[in-house]
């Protein structure tokens, strides 16, 4: 457990082994504790000139919040859930990122406020929400801020919370559903530009020779494949994907291997299978956990998919689900 205290703030961290990046660090007036993995680490760098080459992504988006401010954390792009104190301000600002990936949560009085990634540390009195639990059980979701504690809440993705004193406020800097269609663009334009976007989007998550995706046969999986492929072949990246691994259902109509084999001769990929499993299998004790999702009840095929990446040496894994949500 490593601790820090700034004024009215402090800080706790039990750095386990699973942790594989610094989750506490200091940078002048700053304090900035958090999961922090950057997209755009090359474009946040040049935002503050006064970075070592061997400094962690958390130093980096601290380093440019010091020169250019918290607004420059609505900029970021990658998977982070960050908590800044600025002793100079008596400031504290939280972000999550853009589509949620990291999480983050908190829960007040009036004189308190205590934020967490893990939504346990934050379970005071071991209340339920019950209208949390209905929403879950009816549509396998509730309400972003929700959490199966009362009194909890969860900070939204691409939500910024700020308090100084007793001032809080909360703003959405990125939502999906604030982007309207272009009406004017001609077809072939429009093709260009999202071919342009997500080519860019794909390159700047591609990492060391540790990178796998998940392709399920799909337009959304083979598309990131290919162009991942395609990069490499174009020499655009240094490396390509170390393997792919398809999640196989030939008990019903489902199975899209035909597919995937396409997609897998073409580039000649490793490709790793997980066969037939099924709702509730038998994989040892069930996994606990207070925040439930849908595809829960898969917790065997799930662990099976991390064990054959992580055995594999793969770091990263690329997926297409949640593409169908936007």
């Amino acid at each position: 457990m490593r601790l820090v205290a700034s004024g009215s703030f402090a800080a706790a961290v039990a750095e386990g082994r699973e942790a594989r990046r610094p989750l506490l660090r200091r940078w002048g007036h700053l304090v900035g504790v958090g999961d922090v993995r950057l997209d755009n680490r090359a474009e946040v760098t040049r935002w503050s000139r006064q970075l070592s080459r061997d400094a962690c992504d958390l130093e980096v988006v601290l380093a440019a919040v010091a020169a250019c401010g918290p607004e420059c954390l609505t900029q970021l792009a990658g998977d982070f859930a960050l908590v800044l104190w600025d002793a100079s301000t008596h400031r504290l600002v939280a972000v999550r990122d853009a589509l949620g990936v990291r999480s983050l949560f908190y829960r007040s009085s009036p004189n308190l406020l205590v934020l967490s990634s893990s939504l346990s540390a934050l379970s005071a009195d071991e209340r339920y929400d019950a209208e949390y639990i209905a929403d879950f059980l009816v549509s396998g979701a509730s309400t972003p801020q929700r959490t199966i504690w009362a009194g909890t809440s969860a900070l939204p993705a691409g939500t910024i919370l700020i308090q100084r004193g007793t001032v809080r406020s909360f703003r959405r800097y990125w939502c999906a559903a604030d982007f309207l269609p272009e009406q004017r663009v001609d077809e072939p334009t429009a093709i260009e530009r999202f071919r342009e976007l997500f080519t860019d989007a794909v390159r700047c998550r591609i990492g060391d020779q540790g990178t796998w995706a998940q392709l399920s046969g799909g337009l959304d999986s083979s598309s990131i494949v290919a162009t991942v492929q395609s990069l490499r072949e174009d020499g655009r990246v240094a490396h390509g994907l170390a393997g792919t691994v398809t999640v196989v259902d030939a008990l019903g109509e489902g199975d899209e291997t035909a597919f995937s084999d396409l997609v897998v001769q073409r580039f000649q990929l490793r490709n790793e299978q997980i066969a037939n499993h099924w709702l509730w299998q038998e994989d040892g004790r069930p996994p606990l956990t207070e925040e439930p999702r849908l595809w829960y009840p898969f917790f065997a095929r799930d662990r099976r998919l991390y064990r054959t990446v992580a055995d594999a040496g793969g770091s990263v894994l690329l997926s297409g689900l949640g593409a169908d949500h936007y």
